[in-house]
């Protein structure tokens, strides 16, 4: 399993257990991030070293994404009044995170979810031809 903003962001003081994990890295950061409705352009996750990710449009900053919570919010510029961004996430994304969990090495578990030229089945190829290569060394 790649990890979420949940796997960093654990409500575990009384007051944050109705929150998610987005809304409670916003309340340890001493942030009010607004109404919670998620308004304006759609920000695409990615996944960079086995962690979901969102990059913010306005500053390039990003931070880990929820599979749970299909907003971003911004810690680093607090995206400009209205912080709650909506994430389009892919149907591919379950089955790009079978093809990345299978690997072995965690700086190889990168996936640009949008990008055209980077479907799930050339993941799914990058693991057969590495795996492959992998079992040969060990032999």
């Amino acid at each position: 399993m790649l990890k979420t903003a949940e796997h960093r962001w654990v409500p575990t003081l009384p007051h944050e257990r109705t929150m998610t994990a987005l809304e409670v890295m916003a309340c340890r950061q001493g942030r009010q991030p607004g109404t919670g409705t998620a308004e304006g352009p759609f920000v695409h996750p990615f996944v960079s070293h086995g962690r979901w990710g969102v990059r913010c449009p306005e500053c390039g900053s990003a931070c880990q994404a929820s599979r749970f919570d299909p907003r971003f919010w911004c810690p680093t510029c607090f995206t400009d009044g209205d912080p709650w961004l909506p994430v389009a996430w892919t149907p591919d994304c379950e089955r790009a995170e079978t093809a990345l969990s299978v690997r072995p090495v965690l700086e190889t578990r990168n996936w640009r979810a949008f990008d055209p030229d980077e479907p799930v089945a050339v993941l799914e190829a990058e693991n057969t031809v590495y795996l492959t290569r992998r079992v040969k060394a060990v032999r």
